[in-house]
């Protein structure tokens, strides 16, 4: 009976979606998921306890947005386990990364995570969205935990400047949901992320970016 290797898989999904990282990233990728596994045992950071999914589910979900990805700087609200966050601030080094979540004890996992990774180019904050104030106002803000596109916006206005966008992975886009934008914001961009058969897991998402409308 072959053993699951989560060494051996993770290069292989990798190369299905077409995302290339060093030796260096991907040791860091496959110590976060050992990390996850075990901290969960006693924090519940996340429903999914399987590697493999993991690697679906989280690092392969998060790692299509890559090429989409324009800025120095970016925020995840509620990033919960650090998805997308944390995987982005290892497979793009250069990013600048804040990271934060209401959960002190999610909190204390990503600093934990973060210095045992070596990223050097992330930030961790206790605190809820519509409170946080940050030292500067971000290029992209990104978010698993809001569903309703009105909402992410309210709860993370004050974070934009004037070219920010703020990015929305979802399953569809609804009419409904479009003219509930506020007049101050429309869509710039709906990108339509790649389906892989031998990774059905990976639900047809959309990658929307909104930001505020020129003055």
């Amino acid at each position: 009976m072959s053993t699951f290797s989560l060494q051996n898989y993770l290069p292989q999904c990798l190369e299905v979606i077409g995302v290339t990282l060093d030796e260096k990233q991907k040791k860091q990728i496959i110590d976060y998921i050992q990390m996850l596994i075990k901290w969960n045992r006693t924090f519940n950071l996340t429903s999914i306890v399987d590697e493999k999914t993991i690697v679906h589910k989280h690092i392969a979900d998060t790692l299509l947005i890559l090429p989409h990805l324009v800025g120095n700087s970016l925020i995840d609200i509620g990033t919960g386990a650090g998805i997308p966050g944390l995987i982005l601030a290892i497979a793009k080094p250069e990013l600048n990364v804040t990271l934060i979540d209401k959960s002190a004890k999610k909190c204390r996992f990503l600093r934990h995570a973060s210095h045992q990774l070596g990223t050097n180019n992330v930030l961790v904050y206790a605190s809820r969205s519509e409170e946080f104030v940050g030292h500067a106002a971000y290029d992209i803000i990104i978010s698993r935990a809001f569903s309703s596109i009105n909402n992410m916006i309210h709860f993370t206005k004050h974070l934009c400047h004037k070219n920010s966008e703020i990015h929305l992975m979802k399953s569809e886009l609804t009419q409904k949901e479009i003219s509930e934008i506020p007049d101050d914001f429309e869509i710039n961009a709906t990108i339509k992320l790649p389906n892989f058969e031998s990774i059905p897991e990976l639900q047809l998402r959309h990658l929307v970016k909104i930001k505020k409308k020129s003055s």
